[in-house]
């Protein structure tokens, strides 16, 4: 079964992920006054984090597939 839990992304973490530079995050403006919300899923040992419920939605539809088609490659 999984658990699935927020939390509230410390505001130095996601400006040093983005180099310093980028302060938005899903969309939304970053502030010492506003912390982005991240979505965590634990499931069989592991721990993803989201951004938005879209972005849940997306990955449960893909993973729901029995079968995938192969990755995009670049011709060479």
């Amino acid at each position: 079964m999984a658990r699935y839990w927020t939390e509230q992304q410390p505001i130095e973490d996601v400006r040093r992920a983005h180099g310093g530079k980028t302060h938005t995050f899903s969309g939304e403006r970053i502030d010492n006054l506003k912390l982005p919300t991240v979505y965590c899923v634990e499931v069989g040992g592991f721990t993803f984090e989201f951004s938005g419920r879209d972005e849940i939605e997306e990955y449960i539809s893909y993973f729901s597939e029995k079968t995938h088609p192969p990755p995009n490659t670049p011709n060479t």
